[in-house]
């Protein structure tokens, strides 16, 4: 079956770089992830996928340029689990050092005994050689990176120096957030000015290297089971905390763990479920109704996975010390902060 039409490839014009763009949409419904799980194997690596949600109602789109050996790659798809496993490998003839830059949307790299969140300006490096799984509870958008080690070696990097820094976010105002800022905006370049990035993708290797060079210094720990299952935790609460009935035996069984382990888990790190879904509740409300002010409190609350008004009234108030009406009043003086203490000193 052919993936990709002649009239979704082209060559930009000058350049040894070519493009080429898929979607579900032109494969039969009951067909669409078998085609996704082939056409994800073939523009990276071989995988296996099993869809997160329904297998019929699957929806996924990738586009691809190529710069010479350096590949940019911007997915967007519904829920999923892809694995990287031993028995793929043992088949493999190449290897490549691989980046995930999320756009929206979170989930999970695991490799090397880490596991580190996908979340928007991080960027996260996992090896083609050793075994990975990555894990999306909802849909998600990300530019992938995809280089061999040949030319990562060609720069000096040695080997060690990518294994040391698997499934480790990197993104958080150092090095990698360079990277993450570069390689997003030329994903976005890419779709009206390709040639424009063609020209700039020339510093995409070097950049690759010269951040895996820096952070490596410092040897990343290995997580404990704990650890893993505490990673997996927040990618699936940030992404599930608007579903009103989210509960911590759902929570559990996404994580592959049981209700005692969870909260076991979440005491070792000084919190509860309750406290770690009314975290994200309230910080999703507070972002909204300072970013969108034509939207109603109502709105907010059901947004956010409150299935009453005053229920998340009542929530918000607790935890900030406003109403969420005189959050977004004082946010539109520049005045709303967290905390109770502070909240008075708007309100004075």
């Amino acid at each position: 079956m052919e993936l990709v039409t002649n009239r979704e490839r082209g060559i930009v014009p000058g350049q040894r770089d070519c493009f080429g763009r898929w979607s579900t949409s032109v494969v039969q419904p009951g067909e669409r992830f078998d085609a996704w799980t082939s056409i994800i194997s073939e523009t990276f690596v071989p995988l296996t996928a099993v869809p997160l949600g329904d297998r019929t109602a699957f929806a996924g789109r990738v586009e691809n340029h190529r710069y010479g050996a350096l590949q940019v790659t911007t997915v967007n798809a519904a829920s999923q689990r892809v694995r990287r496993t031993r028995s793929l490998i043992a088949r493999a003839t190449e290897e490549y050092l691989i980046a995930s830059i999320p756009l929206s949307g979170s989930g999970v790299v695991e490799q090397d005994g880490r596991a580190a969140v996908l979340e928007p300006a991080s960027i996260i490096f996992y090896d083609s050689t050793r075994p990975y799984t990555l894990t999306f509870e909802r849909p998600f958008e990300q530019v992938s990176i995809h280089l061999p080690m040949d030319a990562l070696l060609g720069h000096g990097v040695p080997v060690s120096a990518l294994r040391t820094r698997t499934a480790c976010n990197l993104g958080s105002g150092g090095p990698g957030s360079v990277a993450s800022s570069f390689f997003a905006s030329l994903a976005r370049l890419q779709r009206h000015d390709p040639l424009a990035a063609a020209a700039l993708s020339v510093h995409g290797e070097g950049l690759l290297a010269s951040v895996l060079a820096l952070v490596a210094r410092p040897s990343a720990p290995v997580l404990d089971d704990h650890e893993l299952a505490f990673a997996r935790l927040r990618a699936y609460l940030a992404n599930a905390y608007p579903t009103p009935d989210l509960d911590a035996g759902r929570a559990a069984a996404a994580c592959h763990v049981s209700r005692r382990q969870l909260f076991r888990i979440l005491a070792e790190h000084g919190t509860t479920f309750a406290d770690e879904l009314r975290r994200l509740r309230i910080e999703n409300a507070q972002r909204m109704l300072v970013t969108d002010a034509r939207r109603t409190v109502a709105s907010v609350a059901t947004a956010c996975g409150f299935g009453m008004p005053s229920h998340f009234y009542r929530t918000f108030k607790a935890t900030t010390g406003m109403t969420p009406a005189e959050y977004r009043l004082a946010a539109a003086g520049g005045l709303a902060r967290r905390g109770t203490d502070v909240a008075r000193d708007a309100m004075s």
